[in-house]
């Protein structure tokens, strides 16, 4: 009986032992009555940090880095996108959308001649990938402080040799999570600097989001702004860069990818409906629509597009309206899907139409966006966008960059001549008409920004848009077009990235944002401007995907 105790109490030990070396254990609230002890910063900070790090092993978003260098105006950029991996070490891998641009800029230069991506670029989502640990940084509690009714802990954090991140952390209050940092360090300006090739001293705001079923925390977003010296720093060109992060659900499931194969559909069964057979037109829309569902779903589980949800719809409902119009009429409507990066972008898959974050976010209205949407419609109504053999489920078995080339087709001059002919017929005869002022201000900013943004505007859209002289096609009707006037805080040509788009950093949903209503003073039009990224904090809640 003896012996069986002593058993049992060694067993549970080793199994408390086992626990407490697999994950950091969590903290002790802070009381409500008194600020902490330096001696409880040294003991919270750590752990917290500690905390994060372990948790986001088990995780591999999506990562999009925009940058651009810019003074008064944009004057280059670099876009990317990749994925974020800690396992067997800490990675980031490119994702390898677009071919990159031989354009000689300070940023785009690098970004086509980039062949390595430092994992250290991991410093933009946290202060210190290696910990906070109190025998390398001092702690110094500054009070507190309410984030989007959020209670939290605000604490400075300097290193105690020297060299490390400085600046300040901002805990929730009763879990002793991080919530949000502000601040730089000199692996933050080695990075970038490593990244753009370039040296520079950065510094950063990088903030969480709720995510997750257990009311969890997890890196979202961060900004990262270049600091220059002179007499005219608020207009000196300097680097700025946003990071945005998502697709947490979707590594956390960790289910097998499959494909459709070429199947009969239901609907379609011969021996289910009269022995009707299938026709032969029938069979070659079902090969289609599988083909668009295969790389649709494979675009999904890389983190690449949104979860179907409302944005969608209310993008389709755009596309849709110009097919009211088409001629001979169409009874198959148009799918759409939200193309999670910072480029503007259209890709046509079949009949659904993958419309780019940054090409919603900048639109100025929705004659802005149907302007741009017809071109496509009119090579999805030509039927001139799928490979029939995406089909079949070994054609995605292979390298994402060699999946990723099937994306942006070569069009002919032909085929881009007939879809500018088939848009200006859809527009001049939808509700759009009389809407389409804006789009006329909205062309012309692509067109002054297309050998400036090489990133945001890529070569792959550009070429549906304009000629080889950068001139925009298609002429549309529109009564007495709008002059650019930079002095008319009125007037819009294109809106700053982030206007309307929200993306949900763990379950990869968007939403749509209401037209910003903020009164424009000088020098704040910021036409696809990078400016600070501030997501909604709020209560953590359990994801909707996740019950």
């Amino acid at each position: 009986m003896c012996k069986t105790k002593v058993l049992t109490t060694v067993l549970a030990l080793l199994v408390f032992l086992l626990c407490s070396r697999a994950r950091p254990a969590a903290q002790v609230a802070p009381a409500e009555s008194q600020p902490p002890t330096p001696k409880e910063l040294t003991v919270w900070i750590p752990g917290a940090i500690d905390r994060e790090l372990f948790q986001i092993q088990d995780f591999s978003p999506t990562v999009d880095i925009y940058t651009q260098l810019r003074g008064q105006d944009a004057l280059d950029d670099d876009a990317f996108i990749g994925r974020l991996s800690w396992k067997p070490t800490l990675a980031i891998e490119p994702i390898e959308l677009y071919e990159p641009s031989r354009r000689n800029g300070r940023l785009s230069k690098v970004a086509a001649d980039r062949k390595h991506v430092p994992p250290e670029l991991a410093a933009l989502l946290f202060p210190d990938i290696n910990g906070l640990s109190a025998d390398r940084y001092a702690f110094t509690f500054q009070g507190y402080e309410v984030l989007d009714g959020v209670k939290c802990l605000v604490v400075s954090v300097e290193p105690a040799r020297g060299q490390g991140f400085r600046g300040k952390l901002w805990l929730e209050n009763s879990q002793l999570v991080l919530i949000r940092f502000s601040g730089g360090s000199t692996a933050l300006d080695k990075a970038i600097s490593a990244f753009l090739k370039q040296p520079g001293r950065f510094h950063v705001d990088s903030w969480r989001a709720p995510g997750g079923s257990d009311g969890s925390w997890i890196p979202s977003t961060s900004f990262v702004l270049e600091e220059v010296r002179g007499t005219d720093t608020r207009n000196a060109p300097r680097i700025r860069m946003s990071a945005r992060v998502w697709g947490y659900a979707l590594s956390a499931a960790k289910e097998p990818h499959t494909y459709t194969n070429i199947v009969v559909d239901r609907a379609i069964q011969g021996d289910e409906i009269a022995g009707q057979l299938p026709t032969p037109i029938q069979v070659e829309r079902e090969l289609r629509r599988n083909a668009e569902n295969n790389i649709l779903e494979w675009l999904a589980s890389r983190g690449v597009i949104a979860s179907d949800g409302a944005l969608d719809r209310v993008v389709c409902g755009v596309a849709n309206r110009l097919l009211l119009v088409a001629a001979p009429p169409v009874d198959e409507p148009i799918r759409c899907r939200t193309l999670l990066v910072s480029s503007l972008d259209v890709i046509v898959v079949g009949r659904t139409l993958l419309i780019s974050r940054g090409l919603i976010d900048s639109a100025v209205d929705e004659g802005c966006l149907s302007r741009v949407l017809a071109h496509f419609v009119g090579h999805l109504l030509a039927n001139d966008s799928i490979d029939g053999t995406l089909a079949f489920a070994d054609r995605l078995m292979r390298p994402d960059r060699d999946v990723l080339e099937t994306l942006h087709q070569s069009y002919s001059a032909a085929q881009e001549e007939a879809a500018d002919k088939t848009a200006v017929k859809l527009l001049n005869n939808s509700v759009y008409q009389g809407k389409l002022a804006n789009s006329t201000l909205f062309f012309q900013a692509i067109a002054d920004h297309s050998n400036r943004l090489p990133g945001l505007l890529p070569a792959s859209f550009l070429t549906h848009l304009a000629d080889r002289q950068q001139i925009m096609r298609f002429g549309i009707r529109v009564t007495r077009p709008p002059v650019p006037d930079p002095d008319n805080p009125d007037q819009l040509m294109a809106r700053p990235l982030g206007s309307r788009v929200k993306v949900d950093s763990w379950s990869s949903n968007v939403e749509l944002l209401p037209i910003p209503s903020d009164p424009i003073g000088p020098g704040e039009k910021l036409m696809f401007a990078i400016t600070p990224l501030r997501p909604y904090v709020g209560s953590p809640r359990r994801a909707a995907d996740t019950q």
